[in-house]
């Protein structure tokens, strides 16, 4: 993670070694018959900080860059800002995963999803695939199914969701990469489930607001998925609804450029109106 922020690297990499000589000319200077054992012991131990510090900041930066996506809902300025970035982060191969998993989301997001399946297809092909950790894994999978729905390969899809849903044997029932990755395939398979025109169980499902939408984006993408089922049922009037709230609320994101577009070609639909009987009744 540290190499994959200029800022960073360049404060680990300067600070740090004079951090360390800093500390042993200081005590030589002040006890130079002292020796240099302690203080080298101090000046790994600060060193040790400093790096931990670089680090902290390191994922402040990572996530301040996915609240572009997740809050902002913006994956243009997320692939305008991320670019040199990801340059950085392709020279190493600690952080190479992290860095092309999130490229890989902003274009999906921008409706580049076969250059998005792509990327996550040459992580999985990576001899050190298998050493990842089963939720990054997982994640590859997840991924790569969402991206393989957004590009009609149904087939692959379902291929994915199922190598995503072996993962879960390996990880503890209950803890929350568990919890995480079964709700990631369960979505999934709902979605996959709409592409194929069946609707009842993954509307029963996308419409339980007790579920996780915390985010503006997971928000907009929930009405992106129920406007996918009501168009699919033919409701008009629930399907505008959807899109109008995924218009005004979605950024640059690719469903929402399409649901602007879709609501200029949407007939109107209108209320019909209450006829009270005679009596009141």
């Amino acid at each position: 993670m540290i190499l994959l922020f200029k800022k960073t690297k360049l404060f680990a990499f300067v600070t740090i070694p004079l951090w360390i000589v800093g500390v042993v000319i200081a005590r030589i200077a002040l006890f130079p018959d002292g020796g240099v054992i302690y203080p080298v012991l101090i000046a790994l131990c600060g060193a040790y900080v400093l790096y931990t510090f670089a680090v902290i900041q390191a994922n402040k930066m990572h996530r301040s860059f996915n609240d572009i996506l997740s809050d902002e809902c913006d994956p243009d300025r997320f692939i305008e800002l991320y670019t040199p970035l990801r340059e950085e982060g392709l020279k190493h191969k600690g952080t190479l995963f992290i860095t092309e998993s999130a490229y890989a989301t902003a274009l999906h997001l921008a409706g580049r999803s076969a250059e998005a399946r792509e990327i996550v297809r040459a992580l999985m092909a990576r001899p050190n695939f298998a050493r990842q950790r089963v939720i990054d894994r997982g994640d590859a999978f997840i991924d790569e199914g969402i991206y393989s729905l957004a590009v009609g390969d149904l087939p692959a899809a379902r291929d994915a969701i199922e190598r995503a849903d072996a993962l879960l044997d390996q990880l503890t029932v209950g803890s929350a990469d568990y919890n995480r990755l079964f709700r990631e395939v369960t979505r999934l398979r709902y979605r996959a489930d709409i592409a194929e025109g069946i609707y009842d169980e993954a509307l029963e499902y996308f419409t339980d607001t007790s579920r996780e939408y915390t985010v503006p984006y997971t928000k907009v993408n929930r009405m992106n998925t129920l406007a996918q089922i009501y168009r699919g049922k033919g409701d008009l009037r629930l399907l505008r609804k959807c899109l109008s709230y995924i218009a005004e609320n979605g950024g640059t994101l690719k469903m929402a450029k399409d649901a602007r577009e879709e609501l200029g070609t949407l007939p109107e639909v209108f209320e019909e109106p209450v006829h009270e009987d005679a009596d009141g009744d």
